[in-house]
């Protein structure tokens, strides 16, 4: 049960009702929600998600060239963690961020030229794939 310090208001949660997970004790991440604002260095980052829902933020100004981030997923999360990786791409072109997990790149997807894009990347306990 959650109590919110300021109302006062309790909340309970209900667990699914899962003929499958009968008798087994089952661990879900507690959910959590944030934001890292990334600069990359030649074109490339290195991020460690930590939340089970993470904005990765490239910043207001176009890329000036496709780019590459690395992901790791932090201790605790598990299948289904969610982020959400915002760029700008440049006038000229409609770059492109490609998603790696340590060596092998798993997902890229193209912007749109001079304006902002939004990729939303879903963790498969074994790699990063992108939501169409």
């Amino acid at each position: 049960m959650f109590i919110n310090k300021k109302t006062g208001a309790s909340y309970g949660f209900v667990a699914p009702e899962i003929s499958e997970d009968t008798g087994k004790d089952t661990k879900v991440p507690f959910p959590t929600f944030g934001t890292i604002a990334v600069e990359l260095s030649n074109n490339k980052a290195e991020v460690d998600v930590k939340r089970t829902e993470q904005i990765i933020d490239l910043g207001d100004n176009a890329l000036s060239a496709d780019a590459e981030l690395t992901l790791s997923v932090g201790d605790g999360l598990g299948v289904g963690c969610k982020c959400y990786v915002k760029f700008k791409s440049a006038a000229t072109a409609a770059n492109k961020v490609s998603i790696k997990t340590g060596t092998t790149i798993d997902c890229g997807v193209e912007g749109i030229k001079d304006d902002v894009a939004v990729i939303q990347i879903l963790w498969t306990g074994s790699k990063w794939i992108a939501i169409k």
